[in-house]
């Protein structure tokens, strides 16, 4: 069984129930799906709920639900954001969050999934009444906001590919050592251009929430930045 409640902007959450029967042993989802059936969100079981690319010492500071499978009644809530950025492995952003944007008002389904059988319910987010904004401008919004976490999902994954080429110039280079020392030198040079590429997309310094004081942010989260800036607005 499958049950929504209200929900709506800012920081409120959709609080969705469901009730399974006995505890199943396989994986439990919950897939959140726009009002054209494209997936705007997708949870399990098997995650803990801490997006990727948000420090472990910032976890306190957020409520991150998880989807639970215990017998008789569950209950999650649904953070009315989209998927979060993808990460980079040890570093932490400053002027934005990784976090997905908002969802727009509008009709939108949840989809559970339990051994195999899916489960659907509609789910409503409306806007704050008090707020004086059309769905157009909403729209537009949320499109510039999914445009500029495209962006970013490129930037990171470009950083992680930049770390798995840096590691096999490393080992080409300890392999052929002086032997092949103009293969050696080309290796390094290549690593080199790559690693300055990478340190414009990311601060690399920035281990801890508050590096970021000492060392500059960088294109990649330049962008968050900008991204939750028009969010707040």
């Amino acid at each position: 069984r499958l049950g929504g409640r209200f929900f709506g902007g800012g920081s409120a959450s959709a609080d969705i129930d469901y009730w399974l029967k006995s505890a199943p042993k396989g994986d439990v989802t919950l897939e959140i799906l726009d009002g054209k059936g494209k997936l705007v969100r997708k949870y399990s079981s098997k995650s803990t709920g801490l997006p990727p690319g948000i420090p472990p010492e910032f976890a306190r500071f957020f409520h991150f639900p998880h989807i639970t499978k215990e017998a008789g009644v569950n209950r999650f809530s649904w953070d009315l954001r989209y998927t979060s950025a993808h990460a980079v492995p040890g570093t932490v952003s400053w002027g934005g969050s990784p976090f997905g944007p908002f969802v727009v008002p509008g009709t939108y389904q949840a989809k559970l999934t339990v051994d195999g059988k899916s489960y659907t319910e509609p789910v409503e987010v409306k806007e704050d009444p008090r707020i004086e904004v059309t769905q157009a401008e909403l729209d537009k919004q949320l499109a510039l906001a999914l445009e500029i976490q495209a962006s970013v999902n490129s930037a990171h994954d470009a950083v992680n590919e930049i770390r798995g080429l840096h590691g096999q110039l490393d080992g080409l280079e300890k392999r052929v050592g002086a032997s092949h020392k103009d293969i050696a030198d080309a290796a390094k040079a290549l690593d080199e251009k790559a690693v300055a590429i990478e340190n414009n997309l990311i601060q690399p310094k920035s281990k801890s929430g508050e590096d970021p004081l000492n060392f500059p942010i960088k294109l990649a989260d330049q962008m968050m930045a900008l991204s939750s800036t028009g969010e707040k607005g």
